[in-house]
């Protein structure tokens, strides 16, 4: 059953994005590109790597940028076929596998693992015009049905409240009283519950493991969130063996795999099919309805651990507004990833500055 983007949405979306709904995002959108531009710098001098090289301030450790191909298929609802997934055709991609935490750390530490996949060669109307990235179309994903924060205001609140509770010993009742409020409202809006979920996760591999968009998105004239479901090989046995005492063990997991045999996934949509029960402004509700495949993702044998590709993905960037109109993000959340694009170039260009 297809449902169709509800008329009472489009106003909502409407409202969001051109009326004072969305002039206090862009308020907050800009003191949060700020904030983030100056914990770039500061993470930059305090990773061991050469300070003049200014890192990611969101998933800044790599496992690696792969070449793939995204292959739409053909045998699915007429009605979702809009957009990228409009004719049956094979796109060059790129994909980035990469830890969430702002700070480089061990793999065996728990945090969320991303997904970042870019299509290229894509035809069709933009939603943002970004120099050195038209005709992409990029697909946000991490290691969890859900996102793990609730409004750009709840970002706020995280940058300041995790920092303090690492020097109160993770003692919540220690926090400065100004912060408690802070802390109590991230603690309703499951940010600590979510999260704990997350990194008591254990990966082996990450060819083998399943990827959610977490926010919503347009699919034409309904609404989705999309997810990618890995393609076990049980052949591959050996290459899910971890050493955790290696740091870096995810990507040199990756790099056994890919020396030896392709990876699958299954690229899905999923439909909003109740507002009430799936709604768009709350990320942290996870989708309950039907997972429905459009395409399938081919990550074909290769090395990709080489100094050219380690440099060409420090440079290259993805934001889920790297997009068709046919795909607008959808939701507060996503209107604050808008940054994406403004702290990747300004990242670029501290970086050619220092090269």
């Amino acid at each position: 059953m297809t449902v169709k983007y509800p008329s009472s949405l489009k106003e909502k979306h409407r409202e969001n994005n051109n009326t004072a709904s969305q002039l206090i995002v862009d308020q907050k959108l800009d003191a949060l590109t700020q904030n983030s531009k100056k914990g770039m710098a500061d993470q930059s001098q305090a990773s061991g790597r050469d300070p003049k090289i200014m890192q990611r301030n969101l998933h800044p450790k790599s496992h690696g940028l792969v070449t793939a191909e995204f292959t739409v298929e053909d045998n699915f609802d007429p009605a979702l076929k809009v957009g990228i997934f409009a004719t049956s055709k094979t796109y060059q991609a790129q994909i980035r596998f990469s830890n969430g935490s702002h700070k480089v750390q061990p793999d065996k530490v728990g945090d969320p693992r991303g997904m970042a996949i870019k299509l290229l060669g894509v035809e069709g109307d933009p939603v943002m015009q970004v120099p050195n990235h038209e005709n992409e179309q990029d697909f946000v994903l991490l290691n969890h049905p859900v996102m793990f924060l609730k409004t750009v205001q709840s970002y706020f609140d995280m940058g300041e409240v995790i920092p303090a509770l690492r020097k109160v010993g993770d003692k919540p009742e220690d926090l400065p009283i100004e912060l408690q409020p802070k802390y109590q409202k991230l603690a309703e809006e499951g940010f600590f519950r979510i999260m704990d979920k997350i990194k008591k996760k254990k990966i082996k591999n990450l060819l083998e493991t399943d990827y959610w968009s977490t926010t919503p998105y347009k699919l034409g004239s309904n609404v989705m969130k999309y997810a990618v479901v890995h393609k076990y090989n049980p052949g591959l046995g050996p290459n899910n063996l971890k050493d955790e005492a290696d740091e870096n063990y995810l990507r040199t997991v990756m790099k056994k795999h890919l020396s030896c045999q392709d990876a699958y996934f299954d690229f899905m949509v999923q439909l909003q099919s109740d507002p009430s029960t799936m709604p768009i402004e709350d990320p942290t509700i996870e989708w309950k309805s039907e997972l429905i495949k459009v395409a399938t993702i081919r990550i074909p044998q290769q090395n990709f651990d080489t100094p050219e590709r380690n440099q060409y993905d420090e440079q290259q960037s993805f934001s889920p507004w790297y997009c068709l109109k046919e795909h607008e993000p959808l939701g507060e959340v996503n209107l604050g990833r808008k940054m994406y694009a403004k702290l990747a170039q300004h990242r670029n260009q501290k970086n050619q500055t220092h090269s």
